[in-house]
């Protein structure tokens, strides 16, 4: 059973489910139906107090200097060293390692938020890592960092973490060329692995290019506060949250010119569109720019997941347009979703998940 999903069977016959093809459905987004449900003022006083308190907000969630220059400097550290590792047979004049070694993730896109002691970096090989390379090159970052950094590997996820004396850790991944990754063989680490590290590369790359919009990085970290802070936000993932402020924030006019909405704006349109369903099972969502097949980037989400994400959305949506956004955005403490709100002797009941796990089907993430 899914939140928004239809009941009741097909006409035409036993074999008419043989003939038909799914469509996936467009969850109600006001901002694509403007012709029909026109505004009555373009920014209200509630909105723009909104957009203060979102600023606001965003300035608290900004991190430490400290704090990102320390990263920085644990990575430039590590690059140095590493940059000088060659290969002397290798075919090519420039005989270093590795293709490029580089910022990726929340790092990269400047939208970590304050609490977050981990940035990822992408160690990007110019051969198919065998499986001791992993070992290999743990130890020569060992080397590189000195006795005041702890080194750890993850032989399944193909990554090194490097943390300090204050715990700031640098989780790296580590891949190769995309075209080398194809030719992997069982000496090789995984290639669903290499392609997965690889993947996150390309997604940096995507958001240096299409991401640079401040109101995009501001509404992600308002959109990561709210997955630590709610439950039910918890299995959204960094690049779909990334991947929807993007969204939230761009608009089309009818000549299909983009242009960037107020961060009130978007920040509403964030709530609204996942409360319609938008990263429900079945729903068109958000195509995922990086993945070959163009799946959505809601369908690695467990529908446990999607379901919880839409509920919080739904009581978050409420308590917002009720006048209470200083609930939502954690300018006023409480628990919002796990208790009942009144707000103007307005009852607000949190909203509950409905879907419910088939016993012979394990819901489970997929990969």
């Amino acid at each position: 059973m899914f939140r928004g999903g239809r009941s009741g069977g097909f006409r035409g016959g036993r074999n008419s489910a043989r003939n038909s093809v799914f469509i996936p459905f467009q969850p109600f987004d006001i901002e694509h139906c403007e012709h029909h449900f026109p505004r009555m003022e373009t920014e209200t006083a509630e909105d723009s107090k909104l957009g203060e308190m979102l600023l606001q907000r965003n300035k608290m969630l900004v991190p430490n200097t400290d704090t990102i220059a320390t990263f920085d400097s644990m990575l430039n550290q590590m690059k140095e060293g590493l940059m000088k590792l060659t290969d002397e047979n290798a075919e090519t004049e420039d005989k270093c390692i590795f293709e490029e070694i580089r910022k990726i993730g929340a790092y990269s896109n400047e939208t970590l938020i304050e609490g977050c002691k981990e940035a990822e970096i992408l160690l990007q090989l110019k051969e198919a890592p065998k499986l001791e390379k992993l070992g290999s090159l743990a130890t020569e970052i060992a080397t590189i960092m000195g006795a005041d950094y702890k080194v750890e590997t993850d032989e399944e996820n193909s990554t090194i973490t490097v943390s300090n004396n204050a715990n700031l850790r640098l989780c790296c991944f580590v891949t190769c060329i995309g075209g080398k990754i194809k030719g992997v063989t069982e000496e090789h680490i995984v290639k669903k692995v290499l392609y997965k590290n690889f993947d996150m590369g390309k997604r940096s790359r995507w958001f240096d290019e299409y991401g640079q919009e401040p109101n995009v990085k501001v509404l992600a970290r308002i959109i990561a506060d709210l997955r630590v802070r709610y439950q039910g936000f918890k299995g959204m993932s960094q690049w779909a949250l990334e991947l929807l402020a993007h969204y939230c924030v761009t608009k089309y006019d009818e000549q299909g010119n983009i242009s960037a909405m107020s961060i009130a704006a978007a920040f509403k349109r964030c709530l609204m569109i996942l409360s319609s369903g938008f990263f429900l099972p079945g729903s068109a969502g958000i195509r995922d720019p990086i993945e070959r097949d163009g799946r959505s980037v809601h369908q690695n989400f467990s529908k446990t997941d999607q379901d919880q994400i839409c509920a919080t959305a739904q009581t978050l949506l409420r308590v917002l347009m009720q006048g209470a956004p200083q609930k939502v955005i954690g300018l006023e403490s409480g628990n919002i979703c796990e208790e009942m709100q009144i707000i103007d002797g307005i009852v607000i009941q949190p909203s509950l998940s409905c879907h419910v796990e088939d016993e012979t089907e394990p819901d489970v993430k997929m990969e």
